[in-house]
């Protein structure tokens, strides 16, 4: 093996296992706090103001959210109460992906970030599989930023208020989280 490719092997090893033993240091010591938080997302879906808008699908089908292939991007403010009027504390950016062929989910992946508020600049990273016929649909965390770094978790969505005539809907996540 090369001395280069030998000292460049040894660097990434020693940098993995340093990762690997500060989480294991951390969960040994109990360093882990848990957090739990309610927050509502605040989606428009029809102008003006539209914050979740379909932006590829297939090519002669109609691009809805359960149309298989239709890819939707968002951005929702989050607020602390279901009132749409309530304090904002950030944004729910991110991508849905109508992901079965009969419309019954969609794959999400999304940040949370927090621009106000006792975790301004932190991010919480959301992914997984959107089951759409349940009440309760979760998803994982799978990392976070600031506050919520080494962050694991989960999150539970629910339609807490759709008013299809304006084009507006409210969601409700209940977000556990443990972080360093």
């Amino acid at each position: 093996m090369a001395p280069n490719l030998a000292k460049a092997n040894t660097q990434f090893f020693s940098s993995i296992f340093l990762v690997v033993s500060t989480i294991v240091t951390c969960l040994a010591s109990n360093q882990f706090q848990e957090t739990n938080m309610v927050i509502y997302t605040q989606g428009k879906f029809t102008s003006p103001g539209l914050t979740d808008i379909p932006v590829a699908g297939i090519a002669g089908s109609p691009w809805f959210f359960t149309t298989f292939g239709t890819i939707y991007v968002t951005d929702d403010n989050i607020t602390t109460t279901i009132d749409r009027n309530s304090d904002m504390i950030g944004h729910a950016h991110g991508i849905y992906v109508a992901s079965t062929l009969d419309g019954s989910s969609v794959y999400v992946a999304m940040s949370v970030w927090f621009t106000s508020g006792v975790y301004e600049g932190s991010t919480i990273e959301l992914q997984g599989t959107s089951i759409l016929e349940m009440e309760f649909r979760e998803v994982a965390v799978v990392s976070g930023t600031g506050k919520f770094r080494f962050a694991r978790g989960y999150a539970t969505w629910q339609t807490a208020f759709v008013d299809q005539v304006n084009g507006y809907g409210t969601d409700r996540l209940n977000i556990t989280v443990f972080h360093h």
